[in-house]
């Protein structure tokens, strides 16, 4: 027979909502957690791997990414077979996702932004990945980002 304990009931009916959450928006704490885990990581310098898919130019597939002290200096195809030149202004860091991520959870008004997803790496915070979806897509809305095989750099080995 089913047990409609009311305590139990509720516990349950509260666990099932909570589990319903369809608000796909990152939350300021999240947001807050995975950032402040990033920054405690102290990670400065790094090889990542990044690819865009939505209204930029970017190229197709993966493309690993070279950060020093906050600034990408390098951009290659995994394969190695094109070392992008110079300049590296479009191509994000992991700082500068997250401001973006920032700025289009804060709704301002007529921003255009419907719902920012991203999920972050569990062990260092970085955003994995990020959809942005958007009433119009512009250059930075309605697009997804994805960041994976972070590999910090201990060491500055360049001229």
């Amino acid at each position: 027979m089913l047990d409609l304990n009311p305590i139990r009931f509720g516990t349950l009916a509260l666990l099932i909502l909570a589990g319903c959450n369809s608000d796909p928006n990152v939350s300021p704490f999240e947001l807050a957690v995975a950032r402040d885990k990033w920054n405690r990581s102290g990670i400065e310098n790094y090889e990542i791997e990044f690819h865009f898919q939505g209204q930029l130019n970017y190229p197709a597939g993966f493309t690993r990414l070279e950060v020093l002290q906050g600034d990408v200096v390098s951009a290659q195809s995994l394969d190695g077979l094109i070392t992008y030149p110079p300049p590296f202004d479009a191509w994000p860091t992991v700082s500068q996702l997250f401001d973006l991520i920032e700025a289009n959870t804060q709704h301002h008004s007529g921003s255009g932004t419907i719902a920012v997803d991203a999920t972050f790496d569990e062990d260092r915070g970085y955003p994995r990945r990020v959809t942005i979806t958007c009433v119009q897509p512009t250059p930075d809305c309605g697009a997804t980002y994805q960041f994976r095989n972070l590999v910090p750099l201990l060491t500055i080995d360049r001229p």
